[in-house]
């Protein structure tokens, strides 16, 4: 995904819940990923060559990192971690098919994507179930 679309997703997202230094922080983060190291070396970053369980894992350590910076009195390094998983679950939703999957299900069997807490950032961080994910994207699968 490109730069301004991570750009606006997550000003959009995240804006009115965040000061502009947190802000800016957590975007460069976010676009940090994407550096040549991040596309050549970690398709975990971003879902790709059907690294989902490494996607997730990925998620679900950076997440980890957040509160503990914060307590640590750490708050940049808190917003990285953070910027840090809004990436990965941006490019999940773009560079995976879920959503299809997840809409193409009968009502009574849909099953919704998890939602879990990040308490100190007081917003909802979507983590997907992984389990009905297939990459789209040629030549990345």
């Amino acid at each position: 995904m490109d730069a301004p679309y991570h750009r606006s997703i997550t000003t959009q997202a995240l804006g009115e819940w965040f000061s502009a230094r947190a802000l800016q922080v957590i975007i460069a983060a976010n676009l940090s990923l994407d550096g040549l190291v991040g596309q050549l070396l970690h398709p975990e970053y971003h879902f790709d060559d059907n690294a989902f369980a490494a996607g997730e894992a990925f998620v679900q350590a950076r997440r980890a990192e957040v509160r503990p910076w914060l307590e640590a009195g750490e708050r940049e390094k808190a917003w990285r971690a953070f910027g840090k998983v809004t990436h990965a679950v941006q490019d999940f939703y773009a560079h995976t098919n879920y959503v299809a999957l997840w809409l193409g299900q009968p009502d009574k069997k849909r099953i919704r994507p998890r939602l879990r807490l990040i308490r100190s950032a007081r917003r909802f961080c979507p983590v997907p179930n992984l389990s009905l994910a297939v990459c789209i994207i040629p030549g990345n699968c």
